[in-house]
């Protein structure tokens, strides 16, 4: 239960700080592997101190290295299956990012993944990025008009501001409330304006592979 889940991860990060390298990654059962083969290409190239897959299931269909840790968060209670972007095309496990504050008590800031980013070089010093003032860290979405509007396929979070702030309840009460076409990712854009950090391009762009289709 949601209980039990948030005392998992509370006794994993005894001892957390702003220094730590977290990533986390959200999936349904038709994601897995997409999100295994990502952390992969993650923890090729980058030093981590933890991986926590968000996902259906108590435990995840492969083997997964000690320094994963599997969460099975389908008896959330923050998001209802009823409401207006639970079923939308993106999943309800995108909804998981509004909860980090909550799911991650002792986490002060977060790296958050899409299953289908692939990491291809060592990207060490986006840890080390100030996030002083600013509640998220992201690229330009390109699709749109709006200068503070992000792609939240790779975000940086700032766990301890969002939550001193308590801008994470007005963002799932936002969610809870209103349907949007990317729900997290517009709801995050719209109430972090002004204290959002854009990031280079290089940390987040779609490249086309004639086989695969387009990825992160």
């Amino acid at each position: 239960d949601l209980e039990k889940t948030c005392n998992t991860i509370e006794s994993l990060a005894e001892h957390s700080s702003d220094r730590e390298r977290i990533v986390v990654y959200c999936g349904t059962k038709n994601t897995y592997e997409y999100m295994s083969a990502s952390a992969k290409s993650l923890l090729a190239h980058t030093k981590v101190d933890r991986v926590y897959f968000l996902t259906e299931d108590d435990t995840f269909p492969e083997s997964l290295p000690d320094i994963i840790t599997n969460i099975n968060v389908s008896g959330q209670t923050y998001f209802d299956p009823s409401g207006p972007n639970y079923k939308n095309s993106w999943t309800y496990m995108c909804l998981m990012r509004a909860a980090f504050t909550k799911l991650f008590p002792k986490h002060s800031r977060i790296l958050s993944l899409d299953n289908d980013t692939v990491v291809t070089q060592d990207i060490s010093e986006l840890f080390d990025t100030d996030m002083t003032d600013y509640y998220i860290a992201g690229v330009h979405e390109i699709k749109r008009t709006q200068e503070d509007y992000i792609n939240f396929g790779v975000v940086m979070m700032n766990l301890d501001l969002i939550r001193s702030d308590r801008l994470d309840d007005k963002i799932i009460s936002e969610l809870n409330e209103n349907i949007y076409d990317c729900p997290e990712q517009t709801v995050f854009s719209e109430l972090c304006e002004h204290h959002i950090k854009l990031l280079p391009t290089e940390y987040n762009f779609v490249i086309h592979s004639t086989l695969t289709g387009a990825c992160n």
